[in-house]
């Protein structure tokens, strides 16, 4: 089963709206996410991007988290928020109401990829390192 059709799925028998991973938040379609699902999850600062945005990473995978606020690499967040369509963003967005930084720890050593795999966007939002650039 693909996270869309247990994600499905799960909406359809608990009548649950809340996503508590990156994946289940990246796996929706826009109008999906127009839909406003609420968002509770927890997840480590890997990037520094600009104007406080954000990325963030979980077990299951991560995303540009948009207007966060000031955190520092490394930190454990907990968002509670809704989805959202951001314009150029292809991945789908979440509007966070409160982040709160709840630990710290260096960030996961990045793993290495190939260039297929990091041209396919299979590996965006992760930390990666290749060889051969």
């Amino acid at each position: 089963m693909t996270i869309v059709t247990l994600l499905a799925a799960l909406l359809a028998t608990t009548g649950s709206t809340t996503l508590r991973t990156t994946a289940e938040v990246r796996a929706l379609s826009d109008e999906q996410l127009r839909q406003r699902f609420q968002v509770e999850l927890t997840g480590q600062i890997v990037a520094n991007l600009f104007r406080g945005d954000v990325i963030i990473n979980d077990k299951t995978g991560g995303f540009t988290l948009r207007h966060a606020g000031d955190f520092n690499v490394g930190d454990w967040i907990s968002i509670s928020g809704h989805t959202e369509v951001e314009k150029g963003i292809r991945q789908g967005s979440v509007n966070p109401r409160e982040v709160i930084v709840i630990g710290h720890q260096p960030p996961p050593e990045p793993y290495l990829t190939d260039s297929s795999r990091l041209s396919s966007g299979k590996d965006n939002f992760n930390l990666v390192r290749i060889r051969g650039f």
